[in-house]
């Protein structure tokens, strides 16, 4: 894999390692491709990512939290939790691409002891939590004032994206 980096820009010391974090095409990031505060720019022989800061200004930081994640040995709770699948970081990867360029806020980012992810969502008002496992994801949702909860599959919880992103307490 060839990453390219803009050489004008310092980064991070702790996101200059040698991570990977698996991508949607198949191919796979490494750490230093996300820490440009302008753009994302990875070629692999898998094919090509770039992404800019403007509309999706926190999707490098969740990234630089998946690949923290994914980087985690076993055993990481203290509890003997297993290690962040990759497929389940590549699934996770791709979904928080498409949110960042959807005007959704950050999602908090935290792996399961099964190796793995959730990404959550809180305010006063709602609750929404995506969790992501080896063979299948679901949501939780709980809008607090009305008292509506439901947990099923992700694509039921659209709406409940587009409620967050209009809820002031999630502005950036």
């Amino acid at each position: 894999m060839t990453v390219l980096f803009d050489e004008r820009v310092t980064y991070p010391a702790h996101l200059t390692h040698s991570s990977r974090i698996p991508y949607h095409s198949g191919g796979t990031l490494a750490a230093g491709a996300m820490l440009s505060a302008r753009a994302i720019r990875v070629r692999s022989s898998f094919g090509s990512l770039e992404a800019s800061s403007e509309g999706d200004s926190w999707f490098g930081e969740a990234v630089g939290d998946l690949i923290g994640w994914v980087n985690k040995d076993e055993g990481w709770d203290s509890y003997g939790a297993r290690r962040i699948s990759p497929q389940v970081a590549r699934r996770v990867a791709k979904l928080l691409h498409q949110l960042a360029s959807s005007q959704v806020p950050r999602p908090f980012i935290t792996g399961t002891s099964t190796g793995g992810l959730n990404l959550q969502w809180e305010s006063d008002r709602y609750d929404l939590q995506f969790t992501f496992e080896e063979r299948d994801s679901s949501a939780l949702y709980w809008n607090k004032e009305e008292g509506e909860e439901w947990e099923g599959p992700l694509e039921r919880a659209a709406s409940a994206l587009q409620a967050i992103t209009r809820d002031k307490d999630f502005s950036e």
